[in-house]
């Protein structure tokens, strides 16, 4: 692996362009989302001046643990530059585990300048072997294939605090099906009848998902014009067998509401699409709050023959 000292990498699509796949479906590993979480203050993703901070990769896939393998770096920006590093790399590191991630210190004020982000590139190889050049990011070898990455961290550098951004916290997020309370349940994947996760039969029928959001998922922030504003959210929807009604929903500004709520429909599949009598199914939530912060959370019910 060559460490490169200007990284220039393209951000992919993360959904199947080129296919009629809905890009709510997880049907092979897929990148979702980029966490990153202050060291000594894991609730805040914005690193200041002189911090530490640990960045992550939320990846998913039909196995619980993709084998992966890949490569990432950190760097300043280059001014003007869509894609390119202002210098050699603040942080590099590669691996073979299944949640990439990155350790890095965030330069002096000196040392940024005007600097408002720092950027976080690299690939993520299903197959093949990651490299990272200057010329840009790729899985080599054999069948190779991947997801390259892109991302711009915001950086709090305000003297008062007032950039600083909390992650959207989910613990008092709510979620039912068809009415009925839907918790968290761990289950086995190989074979999921009976083991109290809610049942549904393979017969292509539609299913309401109602998803309440906890009162602390968003905060207030100051605006670039010094006014007040809610954060605008994101909820990306993901499912691993079946089809959603869509991947996207919003919780705009002007929202009031302290619990937010989103409706969406699941189709059941088919009994033919099934592996086995009976098929453990994944329904995955990532929301951002559009300035940085990002969570994850899931639940599971199994469809029957």
């Amino acid at each position: 692996m060559t460490k490169p000292s200007l990284i220039s990498l393209a951000l992919l699509s993360l959904a199947a362009c080129a296919s009629f796949v809905p890009g709510s479906s997880i049907t092979d590993t897929r990148v979702l989302g980029v966490r990153v979480e202050v060291e000594g203050d894991a609730q805040r993703s914005s690193p200041r001046p002189g911090e530490s901070a640990h960045v992550s990769l939320i990846v998913e896939g039909l196995a619980a643990s993709p084998g992966l393998r890949w490569a990432l770096a950190v760097c300043v920006p280059a001014g003007g530059a869509l894609s390119a590093c202002a210098g050699e790399p603040l942080g590099f590191m590669e691996g073979t585990d299944s949640t990439p991630e990155l350790a890095l210190t965030v330069p002096s004020e000196s040392a940024l300048g005007s600097a408002t982000t720092l950027r976080v590139g690299g690939i993520v190889c299903v197959r093949g072997t990651p490299e990272l050049t200057d010329g840009g990011a790729r899985c080599t070898g054999d069948g190779a294939d991947g997801t390259s990455v892109l991302f711009d961290l915001p950086l709090a550098r305000a003297t008062d605090g007032s950039d600083e951004n909390l992650q959207p916290d989910l613990a008092e997020t709510s979620f039912t099906l068809d009415e009925v309370e839907w918790t968290a349940t761990a289950a086995d994947p190989s074979g999921c009848r009976g083991q109290g996760l809610p049942e549904t039969p393979a017969d292509e029928r539609e299913h309401d998902i109602t998803i309440v959001l906890g009162p602390n998922v968003r905060e207030l922030y100051v605006r670039h014009d010094l006014g007040a504003a809610r954060e605008e959210l994101q909820l990306s929807h993901f499912t691993s067998a079946g089809e959603l009604s869509r991947q996207f929903s919003f919780v705009e500004p002007s929202d009031e509401r302290e619990r937010p709520s989103v409706q969406l429909q699941w189709t059941a599949p088919k009994a033919e699409q099934l592996i086995g009598d009976s098929q453990l199914v994944r329904m995955i939530l990532v929301v951002r709050d559009m300035r940085g912060g990002i969570a994850r959370t899931e639940r599971a019910l199994c469809v029957v023959r």
